[in-house]
């Protein structure tokens, strides 16, 4: 008899110790910052490839259609000898006592608006999982929702506003899908919400499986996913 308590106790503790590595999140709040702040830690590279292709993290983000690969910026051509005393003149004239800060303020005020502008379509599937066939998020997809909603909570996404997209298979019927993947998608915003996101800063649209993965025949299970897009 002690010896079957002791295994049933050995098997509940391994079976919890499961359950909570199984709920643990597969990324970071810095992993979202990266993707949708560009605040990226590392080398350019490192940043390039933390926004195209992370695969060691388990973050896929989908580039949106028509935004082509990042290139080097070509060099500024040399200025003509005769204008480098002029251009000398004019450096030294905005960096004046008179105003020593006000051209510094509005040149990095004028950067951040500029990054932010070209983070907007930015997209990240969220790795979240359902119950078969319901809109109800599984314990592992709410830890992953956790870390999300933790993410539009720092000051370098505060106030900004995302699309919650729902993604289904094609397995059923078009009109089916639609439904669920709206229902998802719902069930993500209203979770967020619950989390302390601001309703009016999250859409959700469902888009069934009209919009499958590159690569991907529309019944691959691999389809089934919500991703989220910066939108402003």
């Amino acid at each position: 008899m002690r010896a079957a308590a002791v295994i049933s106790a050995c098997v509940a503790v391994l079976l919890s110790t499961a359950s909570w590595a199984q709920e643990r999140p597969t990324r970071s709040v810095d992993d979202y910052l990266c993707t949708f702040a560009g605040k990226c830690s590392g080398s350019d590279a490192d940043q390039q490839a933390s926004r195209d292709a992370p695969e060691t993290k388990g973050f896929r983000l989908i580039r949106p259609t028509g935004e082509a690969p990042h290139a080097a910026s070509p060099k500024p051509a040399a200025a003509p000898a005769g204008n480098r005393t002029q251009t000398a003149a004019v450096t030294r004239t905005v960096r004046s006592p008179q105003h020593p800060r006000a051209v510094s303020a509005h040149h990095y005020a004028a950067s951040a608006k500029a990054k932010g502008q070209s983070l907007v379509g930015r997209r990240g599937d969220l790795l979240l999982s359902f119950e078969s066939g319901s809109a109800n998020l599984t314990l592992q997809a709410k830890a992953e929702a956790k870390v999300f909603a933790e993410t539009l909570l720092r000051p370098e996404l505060s106030g900004r506003h995302f699309l919650i997209e729902g993604h289904t298979d094609s397995v059923g019927g078009r009109s089916y899908n639609l439904v669920l993947s709206q229902r998802r998608a719902e069930a993500v915003a209203a979770y967020l919400v619950s989390l302390g996101i601001e309703r009016d800063r999250l859409q959700a649209r469902g888009f069934g499986f009209d919009r499958p993965l590159q690569g991907l025949a529309p019944a691959s299970s691999e389809n089934r996913r919500v991703e989220a897009m910066l939108t402003r």
